[in-house]
């Protein structure tokens, strides 16, 4: 097994490919104990065409279920695209904790 440093931004969150800018500036270097191989995938339901080819300098595959040509907005697309609140995200996130 080789080992290999990973780049995680000062917040700790892993930079999205090698090489790209950490989101929120500095970063710290952390050795790992083996090579990870992942591959990563971008997935949307809907999305203007030009960001949809955006991705694909950034991802490994991406797949953009519906790329109109006159995308003004997601919540076009949608019949209920209410926003969803903090108190409601922090549920969810605990309880998806709670389970791993």
């Amino acid at each position: 097994m080789d080992s290999v440093a990973s780049s995680y931004p000062a917040g700790g969150m892993s930079s999205p490919r090698p090489g790209s800018p950490s989101p929120g500036g500095g970063s710290r270097t952390i050795a790992t104990a083996a090579t990870i191989s992942a591959k990563i995938v971008v997935a949307v339901p809907v999305g203007p065409p030009d960001t949809c080819r955006e991705f694909e300098d950034e991802a490994d595959e991406v797949i953009c279920a519906s790329a109109p040509e006159f995308f003004q907005a997601v919540g076009q697309y949608y019949e209920d695209f209410s926003q969803t609140s903090d108190e409601e995200v922090r549920e969810l996130l605990a309880r998806a904790a709670q389970r791993s």
